[in-house]
């Protein structure tokens, strides 16, 4: 279930335009030792249906702008990668909304909020070791209204 939370809640909020987590992606998405994912809202829009890891985001599709994600796997870049996001969230302007510890790992979520719209959401996943760290990053424009229309067509 927490899984299953955490997972919506990494699907629910995006952002649009550039911002400083988006750098953090820039700057290590040429490094070897890290996995990058980037989907643009144009594949978003080509998939048939909106259903993502057993949630359904077709009403929420068009509100997508993208969706990055890097995976460090070496405790140096993992490391590299938590302190520059951290850096970046402290210069941005982003809210923490929450942080969740399962386990040995802690996943930090914050956004980036315009007024009634929440512009950018990401989510910092680390092990307490600190062996490694994964950065997702969604972008697009959406609504609390959104987020709580996709936590009841879901849970």
């Amino acid at each position: 279930m927490k899984t299953r939370l955490l997972s919506l809640l990494l699907l629910a909020a995006c952002c649009i335009g550039a911002s400083a987590q988006t750098s953090v992606f820039e700057k290590y998405r040429d490094n070897k030792n890290v996995t990058v994912f980037n989907v643009s809202s144009l594949m978003l829009r080509l998939m048939p249906s909106g259903n993502i890891n057993g949630f359904n985001l077709d009403d929420l599709k068009q509100k997508i702008d993208a969706v990055k994600i890097l995976s460090a796997n070496k405790k140096k870049i993992g490391k590299s990668l938590t302190k520059d996001v951290k850096k970046a969230l402290a210069k941005g302007g982003y809210q923490e909304l929450a942080t969740i510890t399962e386990g040995n790992k802690t996943a930090t979520i914050n956004v980036l909020n315009d007024g009634e719209y929440i512009k950018e959401f990401s989510i910092l996943i680390r092990p307490k070791n600190g062996d490694d760290a994964t950065l997702v990053i969604l972008q697009g424009h959406f609504t609390m209204d959104d987020v709580e229309k996709l936590a009841r067509n879901n849970l």
